[in-house]
């Protein structure tokens, strides 16, 4: 039995020392500290992208801004982003005199997208760090940037809801970075063991009561349950289950 297993088997138990407790607790961290990775674009991108080819019209780009409640979209060719237009670059085309007329209409219809669209797009890498992509939206003052992989073809999107969700997770690495990771660590196992204590929980419960990202507590229960501490349940409607294991 390895020295983990029988701390875990003491503290079911309830007879771990004061010593042995920061033991296992270090060990948790120690494990955690190997999960955890410096956010890339990929984690948080959108692979679900609305894009347009070069020669639709105007008129198809307004119906699918309208349909996905989208201001902008990458154009591509084949895979390739050749481009990026945006609602800002057909009020150019139809002017800004806030009259929408049988004129724009026709304007809309017979305009191709490759003769208004923005021809230097930005983008971004896959692997790129979410750090680079944030450095990036805010010299270049845009609000989305495709993301393409190696063969420049496009993969997903990064929008600043998703940089947003995003830097939760750098501030984390960061704490672990700065060595003030162990403290929220050891702070997080306690309170969710406690929480499970009595009843099992939900992780979006958890979640929500600790103040962390839903992702973040499941990789902190995953360690639990691997160690035999918590048991994780996973119904077929709703979010996992936690459970104590006594």
């Amino acid at each position: 039995m390895s020295l983990i297993e029988k701390l875990v088997k003491k503290f079911r138990r309830k007879k771990l020392s004061k010593k042995e407790e920061k033991k296992l607790k270090d060990m948790f961290r120690l494990e955690l500290n190997k999960k955890i990775k410096p956010v890339k674009v990929k984690d948080i991108m959108t692979t679900n992208v609305k894009a347009v080819k070069e020669d639709d019209t105007l008129k198809d780009v307004v119906e699918l801004f309208a349909r996905h409640k989208i201001s902008g979209a990458p154009v591509v060719k084949g895979r390739k982003v050749v481009g990026v237009i945006s609602e800002s670059d057909i009020v150019r085309v139809i002017g800004k005199d806030n009259v929408f007329d049988i004129h724009d209409i026709e304007l809309l219809e017979k305009t191709k997208v490759k003769k208004v669209m923005n021809k230097k797009p930005i983008v971004v890498n896959e692997n790129d760090s979410l750090e680079y992509a944030i450095t990036l939206m805010t010299k270049k003052d845009v609000n989305r940037l495709p993301v393409v992989n190696k063969k420049g073809e496009l993969v997903g999107i990064v929008a600043r809801a998703d940089v947003v969700r995003g830097m939760l997770e750098i501030l984390f690495v960061a704490a672990m970075q700065r060595g003030t990771f162990g403290m929220v660590m050891e702070t997080e196992i306690d309170r969710i063991l406690d929480l499970v204590k009595d009843k099992p929980m939900r992780i979006n419960k958890i979640a929500k009561k600790l103040k962390k990202p839903e992702e973040q507590v499941e990789e902190w229960v995953k360690i639990l349950e691997e160690h035999g501490l918590v048991k994780v349940e996973y119904p077929t409607i709703g979010k996992p289950i936690v459970r104590r294991v006594e």
